[in-house]
């Protein structure tokens, strides 16, 4: 069991890494691009001029300046970056026809592709800038140069502190940054001022030409590591899932934050899935095919029909907006009545009274005789049973009356996972209490549609058993049947379920981002619904990516959860 758990997690790896690749090529390849500076032409004012370094500097930060898998810009050459500078140039030359112009999105496009090549470019950047016959050509190649040419600072975008020599490495690159910035002059300026700044750029060049020159290790390592994955990968080796690009924040801190709230709601709806429906299953395999087990059916896929979103919808109108509930149902407040415009009489209040005073009564009677005709029923047990039915179909009663009389009542929060003011003012208790009544109707909603699933699994699984010899034996040894259902069939019965189980805790928190949207708890499925709207690619990897190690997970201890149910199941 040992090596073969070690070898289930040694697999686990690869598949991670694979999942990851996936899901980070869909991201990616996915339309738009978040944070994107809008750009009104290629207007130099200050206002754009601002939003452009932003955007340059937030492309800068979340790597999205790079080629997704393979970076290969070290093979540039002169003639690609010469069309680029041209189609800007051209675009801004007042002797060119406009029908000879290229349009604006190709200039936009050729501005964000030599903002992206970054450093890769300024061996050509710099050869148009002193070289070319072109004086426009020359301008824009320097204006470029000043941006491209600058280094990035070490750690630039690291929540962690810097060491003495990092900081003093970092305050010499601002010091050039600084300086070359300072290299450029205006498309109108004189011939002297173009020749200074043209010949401080061959000076600097010179001196830094080694920079630009790749080895062979070198280019291998850029073509992989230089990438948006191969910085996102080096980055998770170190558990850094990056930040969030709308606050900045560290994503795994918001999704461990996020999550608490959905494994919360995920394991209370599977704990339920399980505790209602392998009884239910059990009970439909020894009935088979009998009336009750036909009518358990019926009622179970109904329920499996019904659709989340609306049940929750419909919840959220009838049990939770509306006057107050009560047990006893009384005269509505006079703020009820005006908030809901109620109308309600006094006979109608005596017909719900009566209605519920009748169906708990009638119950009552009908329970008391049972019991009293049988001496064998008169155990403690059995009365227990009859008083929670007895409370049961009292609330029920009150609810239904209710429902008739005022067409909604308030029963459950409106949404939420707790109340605003939990934290402060309620005990530990109260804290628990108030957080169950805000999840009955969301567990609700996600528990009612996994019974049939489950029910009709473990009934399956339960009636292939129950055939068997073995079961026979048990049955002929005169044990009761209880017995031999409960003790020797059920056991072994519960290995297809078992498979469910690896991937039903990931699919909950995927299927919960409707529920949680409905009923406005800050889990990871209205986390990820928010973060894709705003196309935030950090937040949505580090939530897919948590899910996958959820299913990877859930699949191990399925697998191992077969040799406890099942002896003769053996991993060695």
């Amino acid at each position: 069991m040992f090596q073969y758990t070690i070898k289930r997690i040694l697999m686990m790896v690869p598949t991670f890494f694979v999942v990851s690749v996936v899901i980070f090529l869909v991201l990616n390849m996915a339309p738009g691009r978040p944070g994107r500076a809008g750009q009104q032409g290629i207007s130099q004012t200050s206002e754009s001029a601002n939003a452009q370094e932003s955007f340059r500097i937030f492309k800068e930060q979340f790597s999205l300046d790079k080629p997704i898998f393979l970076n290969t810009r070290f093979m540039l050459e002169k003639e690609e970056i010469e069309q680029l500078v041209g189609t800007a140039v051209i675009y801004g030359k007042a002797d060119v026809p406009a029908a000879d112009k290229p349009r604006i999105s190709a200039v936009v496009e050729a501005q964000e592709q030599l903002e992206d090549l970054g450093s890769y470019a300024v061996p050509h950047l710099y050869a148009i800038a002193v070289d070319h016959p072109d004086p426009d050509y020359r301008w824009y190649a320097t204006q470029r140069l000043t941006v491209s040419a600058k280094r990035r600072l070490n750690n630039e975008f690291s929540t962690d502190q810097l060491s003495e020599a990092e900081k003093q490495l970092n305050s010499e690159i601002d010091t050039e940054n600084t300086i070359i910035g300072q290299w450029q002059y205006g498309r109108n300026a004189p011939e002297a001022e173009r020749k200074k700044i043209e010949d401080n750029w061959r000076g600097w060049y010179t001196e830094h030409a080694d920079r630009f020159e790749y080895s062979g290790a070198d280019k291998a390592s850029i073509l992989v590591l230089d990438t948006r994955f191969g910085k996102y990968w080096g980055n998770l080796l170190k558990l850094d899932f990056g930040v969030s690009n709308i606050d900045r924040k560290p994503v795994l801190a918001k999704v461990l934050d996020k999550l608490k709230y959905s494994i919360t709601l995920s394991f209370a709806t599977i704990i339920l899935i399980y505790v209602i429906a392998v009884p239910l299953g059990v009970f439909s395999a020894v009935r088979q095919n009998s009336v009750a087990d036909q009518i358990l059916t019926v009622i179970l896929f109904m329920l499996y029909s019904l659709p989340s979103f609306f049940v929750g919808v419909l919840l959220l109108n009838l049990l939770a907006i509306g006057p107050k509930f009560a047990l006893w149902p009384g005269m509505p407040s006079q703020s009820d009545v005006e908030l809901y415009t109620l109308s309600v009489s006094d006979s109608g209040l005596l017909v719900t009274r009566a209605v519920i005073a009748i169906c708990t009564l009638a119950y009552l009677a009908w329970a008391g005789w049972n019991i009293a005709k049988d001496p064998e029923k008169r155990t403690p047990g059995r009365f227990l049973t009859t008083a929670v039915i007895a409370a049961i179909v009292y609330l029920t009663a009150s609810v239904v009356s209710q429902l008739f009389l005022f067409g909604s009542v308030e029963m459950f929060p409106a949404g939420g996972f707790e109340s605003s003011d939990a934290g402060s003012t309620m005990t530990t208790l109260e804290h628990l209490v108030d957080i169950t009544h805000h999840l009955v109707l969301p567990v609700f909603c996600l528990t009612y549609g996994g019974l049939a699933a489950i029910s009709r699994y473990a009934r399956s699984g339960l009636l292939d058993v129950i055939r068997a010899d073995y079961i026979r034996t048990a049955r002929a040894k005169g044990l009761s049947e209880p017995v031999v259902i409960i003790k020797h069939a059920t056991r072994n019965g519960m290995i297809p379920i078992l498979t469910l189980l690896g991937t039903l805790l990931p699919s909950l928190i995927g299927g919960s981002v409707i529920i949680e949207i409905i009923f406005g708890i800050p889990g990871m499925g209205m986390f990820l619904f928010d973060s894709i709207l705003t196309k935030d690619y950090n937040v949505v990897m580090g939530v897919l990516l948590v899910s996958s190690l959820l299913t990877l997970v859930g699949l191990l201890l399925s697998d191992i959860s077969y040799a406890l149910v099942d002896p003769r199941i053996s991993f060695k």
